[in-house]
């Protein structure tokens, strides 16, 4: 990827992410999302194992929109037992999961984008520099978070404990002791990090460097034609259905 490329990237998924919420039937967040990988697929040559990454998104926007047809909503179209399904839930709670879909799909491409790429294109479209910087933070502490796990878990086989022959109580009041380890170690860990990096002169009026980069016409003309596209996706089912 050549260095200007991941400011093209990053506008090309907020400007699709604005586009996908801003979806007003479930038919146009689908044509968003099948733009958006025939897009990705052709003109940024992304592999689509990429777009594996949204599986593991999906189930917590799924219940939430799961739940739709059973609270919202008077016009009954199913009703069993305590289940009663009315039309404007389920259409409400299709909406709610396309979009969510069709952004997690932009959302996805930050993926093949480094650390330093990402926050040096959102400090180019001039994002507060306190936001970027507690942005690097959060993602180092997830990263050293799940090392921490990893390495717990690996502790506890190499001692050969195994979760799954604990009755069920029993392994919840476990996790719960685990977790609550975990969280102890990573706050004492942020303070360690912090008093190292008052002394070597950090402070909230450090600066951030970050490589310069822009766009010519042709990108320009590039990006205008993609993220046109993209509306387009969005407009023609609203005339179609």
């Amino acid at each position: 990827m050549r260095k200007n490329e991941p400011l093209f990237l990053m506008i090309y998924v907020i400007a699709g992410v604005a586009v996908s919420a801003s979806a007003v039937t479930y038919w146009s967040a689908a044509g968003i999302m099948l733009a958006n990988l025939i897009i990705s697929s052709i003109f940024f040559q992304i592999d689509a194992r990429v777009f594996r990454k949204i599986v593991y998104i999906v189930p917590f926007g799924g219940l939430i929109a799961f739940l739709q047809p059973f609270i919202r909503g008077e016009n009954v179209i199913f009703s069993y037992w305590i289940f009663t399904i009315r039309a404007e839930g389920l259409e409400f709670g299709l909406l709610l999961f396309s979009r969510l879909l069709s952004a997690f799909t932009f959302i996805s491409l930050i993926a093949v984008l480094k650390e330093h790429e990402i926050l040096g294109a959102l400090r180019q479209l001039r994002i507060p520099k306190e936001f970027i910087f507690l942005l690097s933070l959060t993602v180092r502490y997830l990263m050293e978070f799940r090392l921490a796990l990893r390495r717990m878990r690996e502790c506890m086989a190499s001692r050969g404990f195994e979760l799954s022959s604990i009755p069920y109580g029993r392994k919840l009041r476990i996790i719960s002791y685990l977790m609550g380890s975990l969280i102890i170690n990573a706050i004492v860990q942020a303070d360690r990090s912090y008093e190292a990096m008052i002394s070597r002169g950090f402070s909230a009026d450090s600066g951030l460097f970050v490589r310069r980069s822009s766009l010519n016409l042709y990108q320009f003309l590039k990006l205008f034609i993609l993220i046109s596209l993209v509306v387009i996706s969005a407009i023609v089912p609203l005339y179609v259905m």
